[in-house]
């Protein structure tokens, strides 16, 4: 249902399927949270993950 391309406002999406989609919640209980807003976070947190795996 996405359908923007590039850098687009993540408000604007939920605004526009918020028309005509029905929106969920859901209460994420974990502990383990990462901000994935740039490659280098990424690769950090799979970095982590992998290390809490063993």
């Amino acid at each position: 249902m996405i359908e923007e391309d590039g850098k687009f406002s993540i408000i604007d999406l939920y605004l526009r399927l918020a028309k005509t989609e029905k929106m969920l919640a859901y209460k994420d209980q974990s502990d383990l949270w990462f901000d994935l807003g740039k490659p280098e976070q990424l690769q950090k947190a799979e970095i982590l993950i992998k290390n809490n795996e063993q």
